[in-house]
């Protein structure tokens, strides 16, 4: 009995465009969303260690028949084809780690009634589907891409599995659909041109807040700038290394968490040889910490007044990054984990602020913070009948240490779907009401890690080194790439420290020690 769900045309997809009969990609996203029902539907699950072989369980081979009939067009899928799931039963590990029912993949892709596809912004002829939601996508791989992943499968589950806060893509599950029947002894590492190959990812800008800026970066400039035309350019197209303007603004225990997981994923990509990826990131836009503080169009801040009344800028705050919205002035109408953080510190009677300790940590809830209040039932009841005082005694108590952080499931999506930062345009006056407190949500992984450095990135190299930097163009060495990376991320990462505000950090010599261990 065929799972495929009839196509409905009353609403746009999550994103791309709506899968049409009259679509080139029709047949070939069919043929997808039946590989994927036939791999879910029975499930079959397996114990034990699944990397207790290299060469051993590296396929499952299902048939999709062809006689299936297409609810859309009332006619079969066409000739008999096979589907190839490899290392299916690392993958399913990984979905385990991460929460995610193979079962809830059914509806996202298969039962779904709204799919979008999109053809890769690149130069390779692929495409994208959006799921029903779309929280995850089905990527097209190139077959040399997945002959390369396959030499490197058993590498990758072990990484994720070491580093559970890494920042590589999530893989989800890999598959080829063929004409052929391959012998289910050994991957079939020679592919014929007409199949074609997919992994499942999780979509990294399906987020529950709105992203205004998208960057693809990868620590290279030759050839890394997105023109901009229009000034709505800049929140609607992806842009690159040299369009960042400014810094992004963590607490002194974000910024080294993050950087260290760089490192750890970066040195992982040198030892692989793997060039070319890039770190993904999406920013909203300034959200305030505190609920009722929020500016108007001019950019003013409601909660600051003059002498007769009137809203007024907060010193030194620049007043170019506006929330947009129709009316003149916008609110965050629900409150979200930080302002619900800050209520508790405005109800409190001597809580420890940024204004009082001069330390940044303070701007923002400590690490682990919406780990630990949407954790159990019996936590969340517990901290909600504390008092504001003893809530920020506990909250503080129970704060993640760096090696619990970097040890915890995906720490740089566990703050609204991200990771918290400062917004720019901060500023402190006499009291928290007083002060222009907003922070943003950073969205981020990294991405396209499928290429190596080989005889034909040699040849790129030295034909675009004729005429540009050889040292700023994407085709170096891995272990070039790799520190050239680290050296920009490191750059645009910052703590914001002011001496003009007498701001400090209390482990700022840590951080300095750190650095120059991870050189």
């Amino acid at each position: 009995m065929g799972l495929l769900g009839k196509l409905e045309y009353d609403q746009q997809p999550y994103s791309g465009e709506p899968l049409t009969i009259q679509s080139p990609l029709y047949s070939h996203v069919r043929r997808v969303q039946q590989a994927i029902g036939k791999a879910i539907e029975p499930q079959i699950q397996t114990s034990g260690n699944p990397y207790s072989s290299e060469t051993e369980g590296l396929m499952t081979v299902l048939a999709l028949p062809g006689n299936e009939v297409d609810p859309n067009t009332n006619a079969p899928l066409g000739s008999d084809m096979t589907a190839i799931f490899y290392h299916a039963s690392m993958f399913r590990t990984l979905m385990t780690k991460d929460s995610l029912d193979p079962q809830s993949l059914l509806k996202e892709f298969v039962t779904c009634t709204h799919p979008g596809v999109m053809k890769s912004p690149g130069k390779s002829p692929t495409f994208f589907v959006y799921g029903e939601s779309g929280k995850y996508l089905i990527k097209q791989l190139k077959s040399k891409e997945l002959v390369l992943m396959l030499k490197i499968c058993a590498s990758y589950g072990r990484h994720l599995l070491d580093n559970p806060s890494s920042l590589l893509v999530r893989i989800y599950a890999m598959f080829s659909i063929t004409a052929s029947r391959p012998s289910t002894s050994s991957a079939p590492h020679k592919v014929s041109k007409q199949d074609r190959h997919f992994i499942i990812i999780p979509n990294l800008f399906s987020t529950p807040q709105a992203i205004v800026e998208r960057y693809d970066l990868k620590g290279s400039w030759v050839g890394r700038h997105t023109k901009l035309y229009n000034p709505s350019d800049r929140t609607e197209k992806t842009l690159k290394d040299t369009n960042l303007e400014n810094y992004i603004y963590l607490t002194t225990l974000r910024r080294r968490l993050l950087i260290h997981q760089l490192k750890a994923d970066s040195d992982w990509l040198k030892q692989h040889n793997l060039i070319d990826y890039s770190l993904l990131l999406g920013l909203t836009d300034d959200i305030p910490c505190i609920q009722g503080s929020y500016r108007d169009k001019r950019g003013l801040d409601t909660s600051l007044k003059n002498e007769i009344g009137e809203p007024v800028s907060a010193p030194d705050t620049p007043t170019n990054n506006i929330i947009s919205g129709e009316d003149t002035q916008v609110r965050i109408e629900t409150e979200t984990p930080v302002q619900r953080f800050y209520s508790r510190i405005l109800a409190a009677k001597a809580p420890k602020t940024i204004l009082t300790t001069q330390d940044v940590s303070y701007m923002l809830p400590p690490v682990g913070h919406s780990i630990v209040a949407e954790g159990s039932r019996k936590t969340s009841v517990f901290l909600a009948s504390l008092t504001p005082d003893e809530y920020l005694k506990e909250i503080y108590r129970r704060r993640f240490t760096f090696e619990a952080a970097i040890q915890s499931n995906d720490i740089f999506h566990s703050e609204e779907g991200g990771f918290y930062a400062f917004s720019p345009n901060c500023a402190l006056g006499s009291t928290l009401r007083k002060s222009s407190l907003y922070y943003r949500v950073v969205y981020m992984g990294i991405i396209d890690f499928l290429t190596e450095f080989r005889a034909f990135k040699h040849a790129e190299r030295r034909a675009k080194g004729l005429c540009n930097d050889k040292d700023g163009i994407s085709a170096v060495p891995s272990d070039s790439y790799a520190n050239r990376f680290m050296r920009f991320c490191r750059v645009i990462f910052q703590v914001p420290i002011s001496k003009d505000n007498g701001l400090q950090c209390v482990d700022c010599s840590e951080i300095t020690i750190y650095e120059e261990t991870e050189q």
